[in-house]
C-alpha cells in the first residue's frame, strides 16, 4: 500500500458518548482513558465483552481483525483476541498483511525456533513497527506451535503495478509471478472501487479517475487478491482450521476488499472487526450505517495529529511521502 493511501485509511473511522441502535435506543459508551483502552460494540450497537465476541466467533472460519496501524489499543486487542479464539478453537492459524508471501520460509524458520528475531525482521522485511505491534502475535504463535501465514504481496510488485498498471504482472518472471495471486479481478466498478477512488480524492468534478488513480487501485487489488489467496490456500489444505487475519481496516471494512475476494474463492464463514477512532468519547454518535462496517466495532482512543501547525506541513509531507525506491525492471535473476 502506498504511503499516502496508508495515511488516509490507517485512521479508520474518526467520530466526534452514545451508540444509536437500529431501534433508536442509545448505548452509553465507556470513556477511553488511554491509548491502550478499547471497547467493543456488536452490530446492534450493544456493548459486549471480548469473551462474548470470542464465543460468537468460535464457529467462524476466517476472522478479519482490522487495525489502525501502530495504534496500541488495536494491537493489544489483536493479541487478546487471538488468545481467546485459540482457547476456543485450538486449530488456528495467524495470517498477516504485515509479511509478504516470498518471506514465508523465514517466518517458518522463526516459529520453528531455528533463527532469532533480528534474522526474521531483517530477511523477512518486517514492518518498522514490528517490535511494538506484531512481535506479541508472532511470538505467541511460535510459543504455541501455531502456523503464521505471510499473506501479502511483495511490496516491489505492488508498487510497480501501482505505477504501470496490471500489465506489469505479465512482465514478471515465473519465480516472481508465483508470489502474487494467480487470478485477479481488476474491474473498475462496484463498491470497493468507488470507495478506493473516493479515498484518493477521485471523482468529484472528474468524469473518470486519472490513470494514476486507476493504477493505484490495481496495486491495491494485488494486495487484496494475494492476501485472499493466501488465506484460501491454507484453508484448502487445512479445512478444519480457523484463520485469524490482521490487516489495515480498509482491506476488510464493509466486508469488501480482501473479505469479498476470500468469499469469491471459497464458500466459508467470515467475520470482520472494524476499528473506530473516537474523537471525543463523551460526545460520540455511532450511526446505524457505522454499525454495518463490521460484525463488531472496536472503539479506540484518538491518536495525536501528525502536524498541527502549517509551517511544519511541508517538512512532514516530505518525510512521510517519499516515493518508494523500487526498480520495476524485473528479470529472471530477481
Amino acid at each position: 500500500m502506498h504511503k499516502k493511501l496508508t495515511t488516509l485509511i490507517v485512521l479508520g473511522l474518526s467520530l466526534a458518548g452514545c451508540s444509536v441502535t437500529p431501534s433508536g435506543q442509545q448505548t452509553e459508551l465507556p470513556k477511553l482513558h488511554t491509548l491502550y483502552d478499547y471497547a467493543l460494540l456488536d452490530n446492534s450497537g450493544k456493548l459486549v465483552s471480548l469473551a462474548e465476541v470470542a464465543d460468537a466467533l468460535a464457529s467462524k472460519q476466517v476472522i478479519f481483525l482490522g487495525e489502525a496501524h501502530s495504534h496500541p489499543g488495536a494491537h493489544l486487542f489483536q493479541m487478546q483476541m487471538l488468545q481467546a479464539l485459540h482457547a476456543r478453537h485450538p486449530q488456528i492459524a495467524l495470517s498477516m498483511e504485515q509479511f509478504e508471501t516470498d518471506t514465508q520460509a523465514w517466518l517458518d524458520r522463526y516459529t520453528a525456533g531455528e533463527i532469532g528475531e533480528w534474522t526474521l525482521t531483517h530477511y523477512a522485511r518486517a514492518w518498522p513497527n514490528y517490535k511494538g505491534s506484531y512481535r506479541p502475535l508472532v511470538d505467541y504463535a511460535r510459543d504455541n506451535n501455531l502456523p503464521v501465514i505471510a499473506a501479502n504481496a511483495p511490496k516491489d510488485i505492488v508498487v510497480c503495478v501501482g505505477r504501470q498498471g496490471p500489465a506489469l504482472l505479465d512482465k514478471l518472471p515465473p519465480n516472481r509471478r508465483i508470489n502474487v495471486a494467480k487470478e485477479m479481478d481488476f474491474s473498475q466498478e462496484g463498491a470497493y472501487f468507488e470507495k478506493f477512488i473516493g479515498s484518493m480524492g477521485g471523482h468529484g468534478n472528474q468524469e473518470r479517475p486519472s490513470q494514476r488513480m486507476l493504477n493505484s487501485y490495481a496495486g491495491q487489488v494485488v494486495r487484496d487478491e494475494t492476501m485472499a489467496q493466501s488465506i484460501v490456500n491454507y484453508l484448502t489444505a487445512h479445512p478444519q482450521s480457523m484463520v485469524v487475519h490482521t490487516n489495515g481496516s480498509f482491506h476488510s471494512e464493509d466486508h469488501l476488499g480482501t473479505v469479498e475476494r476470500v468469499t469469491r474463492r471459497l464458500n466459508t464463514s467470515v467475520a470482520v472487526i472494524q476499528p473506530v477512532l473516537l474523537d471525543d468519547p463523551q460526545h460520540s454518535d455511532i450511526s446505524e450505517d457505522m454499525l454495518k462496517k463490521g460484525d463488531y466495532l472496536l472503539l479506540i482512543a484518538p491518536i495525536s495529529d501528525n502536524v498541527k501547525l502549517p509551517e511544519y506541513q511541508q517538512a512532514w509531507m516530505k518525510s512521510a511521502f517519499t516515493p518508494s525506491n523500487v526498480d520495476c525492471n524485473f528479470s529472471d535473476a530477481a
